[in-house]
């Protein structure tokens, strides 16, 4: 109707919505509706893709899967995001559009296609810019942050002053005294599990006993 929302009225543009079984439409949740998770903004328009909501009563934001790149969920650079929890809804609202969990989906951003994890709860792991580990992978923002496939391994800053070596499946790589080899020829040294050092093709690293 023109009387409720003018632009999409003029646009063309359609909704989906759901009402109580007195009529009135839920606005402003995330209601369970059959068994699957659902996301409606303060008018009560079901939403899809990416949703930022502060608790499960605020609507923030929502943000189609290609309107950021894994940089900006990386450096945080997304409205919402440091004070609101990140959720995904299936872009399918025609058939679907319900709250996806589970640590492997994989979503095409404007840079190409990442995995992405959500809890049972639908909150991303590492949700409000803060950096999560979870079964041996590190999450920030929902994204997994795994090593390109052109160097093979990435170094993760877990903390201040900790660092961890992760290969192109996210996947840490661990050791108490242990090498490897990257595919730019560097090499890459993990002492007591952290990142130590990495030195070129040229300097490749050995163990000494003593001073």
């Amino acid at each position: 109707s023109d009387n409720l929302i003018q632009d999409d009225y003029d646009d063309g543009e359609y909704s989906w919505w759901r009402t109580d079984q007195n009529g009135k439409i839920f606005q402003n949740k995330i209601k369970n509706v059959n068994g699957r998770y659902y996301a409606f903004d303060g008018l009560g328009r079901m939403q899809t893709g990416f949703v930022l909501f502060d608790t499960r009563s605020t609507f923030v934001a929502q943000y189609d899967m290609d309107a950021w790149s894994s940089e900006d969920f990386i450096e945080g650079n997304i409205y919402g995001i440091e004070k609101a929890d990140l959720y995904f809804f299936s872009p399918d609202e025609l058939n679907d559009g319900s709250m996806q969990t589970g640590g492997d989906i994989k979503v095409e951003l404007s840079d190409g296609v990442f995995t992405f994890g959500f809890g049972s709860s639908g909150i991303a792991y590492g949700s409000r810019n803060k950096i999560r580990k979870w079964k041996n992978a590190y999450y920030i923002n929902g994204l997994k942050l795994e090593a390109d496939k052109e160097y093979g391994y990435g170094v993760v800053r877990e903390d201040e002053d900790i660092y961890r070596v992760v290969d192109t499946r996210g996947n840490v790589v661990s050791g108490q005294k242990k090498v490897v080899r990257d595919r730019d020829g560097g090499w890459l040294i993990i002492l007591n599990g952290r990142f130590a050092a990495r030195t070129d093709d040229s300097s490749k690293p050995k163990w000494h006993n003593g001073e």
